[in-house]
This record gives C-alpha cells, sequence and structure tokens, in this order.
C-alpha cells in the first residue's frame, strides 16, 4: 500500500488539496522509479474511473493556448 507522507501547494505544506491543483507529494511504499507523468492520485476503496475514447471540441488560437468552458487547454505541436 502507498501513503501519503507529505504534501506542498505552491511551496506551502498542506494537510489536505482538491481536484486540479498542482502539489508536489512525499510518498511511502513506493520508489520513485515506479511513478510516471500522468499517474492519478485516488481512494483505493473508491477508485477513479478511466477511459480511453472522448469527445472534444478543439479551435486553433494564436498563441495555441485555449479556454473551453472554464478549462485551459495547451496544444503542443
Amino acid at each position: 500500500m502507498v501513503l501519503v507522507d507529505q504534501m506542498w501547494s505552491d511551496d506551502e505544506e498542506v494537510t489536505a488539496v482538491g481536484p486540479g491543483e498542482n502539489v508536489k507529494i512525499k510518498l511511502k511504499g513506493i520508489e520513485e522509479d515506479d511513478v510516471s507523468p500522468g499517474f492519478v492520485l485516488c481512494d483505493n476503496a473508491n477508485p477513479i474511473k478511466t477511459g480511453r475514447v472522448f469527445d472534444a471540441q478543439v479551435r486553433e488560437s494564436v498563441g495555441r493556448i485555449l479556454i473551453i468552458q472554464k478549462h485551459l487547454l495547451l496544444l503542443s505541436v
């Protein structure tokens, strides 16, 4: 089992965070090589649902940064 030992948000130690926040996390029970970009932390008793297919509407913009329905999309081409 992997446990969260410490969390930081904006370089301040915190005890709770919400969805979408950028955080730094110190974990116990796992090696650094076992974690990759894109991994998601979730409750073991209530894991997140995943999908491989989704519908999206994307428009090209100068600067390639879009705000669609309050969500920021950064397009790297």
